[in-house]
C-alpha cells in the first residue's frame, strides 16, 4: 500500500478517465545508460491530439541505486519534447525522501513554472488505515493486517 500502489491505483483512475498515461517502473531500467534511456524515450512519447498526458514514473530511488545519473537521462527526455508536449505532460515521480536527488527539483522549475512543480509525500499508514485499504481490496481477514508483529514500535503506523 505504499508508492507504487498509490500509482497502479492513479494509472488505472487516468485510464478510466479516458486520459492517456504511460507508468514506468525505473527500479527496472537497468544498469546501462543507453537502455534506461531507451525506456525513458518510450513514456515520453506525446499522444497525438492529446492536450493533456501523464506519464508516471515508479521508484527513482531504485532506479539510482542501478544508475547513479538516471535522473540526468529522465531531465534530458523532459528537456527534449516540443514546448506544447511538455506544458501537457502531467509528470509525477515516486521517490523516497531520502533518496530524491538535491539537484532535480531546481531542474524540474527550470522546465514548468515553479507554481507547477510540487512535491508531496505519502504519510505512513495507522492500523486503522490498513485494515480500511485491506477491506478496499476484499482481502479475506483485514484486520489480521493490523496485527502485524512489528519491533520498537508504540502501535502506531505501520513502515
Amino acid at each position: 500500500m505504499g508508492k507504487s500502489y498509490a500509482f497502479e491505483q492513479e494509472q488505472r483512475d487516468l485510464e478510466a478517465a479516458g486520459l492517456p498515461v504511460q507508468r514506468l517502473d525505473l527500479g527496472r531500467c537497468g544498469t546501462d545508460p543507453a537502455r534506461a534511456a531507451a525506456k525513458l524515450a518510450a513514456v515520453f512519447q506525446p499522444p497525438t491530439d492529446a492536450t493533456e498526458w501523464h506519464v508516471l514514473l515508479d521508484g527513482l530511488d531504485e532506479g539510482l541505486d542501478n544508475l547513479l545519473e538516471l535522473d540526468q537521462l529522465l531531465i534530458e527526455q523532459v528537456e527534449g519534447l516540443e514546448d506544447e508536449a511538455r506544458r501537457g505532460l502531467r509528470l509525477r515521480i515516486s521517490c523516497r525522501t531520502a533518496r530524491w536527488p538535491s539537484g532535480l527539483h531546481t531542474e524540474l522549475c527550470r522546465l514548468w513554472a515553479v507554481n507547477q512543480v510540487a512535491m508531496v509525500g505519502l504519510a505512513p499508514l495507522s492500523r486503522d488505515d490498513v485494515t480500511l485499504a485491506a477491506r478496499a481490496v476484499h482481502l479475506e481477514d483485514p484486520a489480521a493486517f493490523s496485527r502485524l508483529k512489528r519491533s520498537g514500535s508504540d502501535g502506531g503506523s505501520i513502515p
